[in-house]
């Protein structure tokens, strides 16, 4: 019995986020679906410091 293995790779399109002016939450979610282990954060910890990181960076509407 052959099985066939398909391969498909999705770009999904750039997130927006309202007061994201950088880009930095878009950059964020590429980083952790990256398809290389070397390009994304080492431990949940080093995820969470990174979106720490951006979230004092968007400016949010009350």
């Amino acid at each position: 019995m052959d099985v066939l293995t398909q391969t498909v790779n999705y770009n999904p399109p750039p997130l927006s986020l309202s007061g994201d002016r950088h880009g930095l939450f878009s950059q964020y979610i590429s980083m952790m679906m990256a398809k290389s282990q070397s390009q994304r954060p080492n431990t949940a910890y080093d995820a969470k410091r990174y979106l720490e990181a951006i979230k004092t960076s968007l400016e949010m509407e009350e």
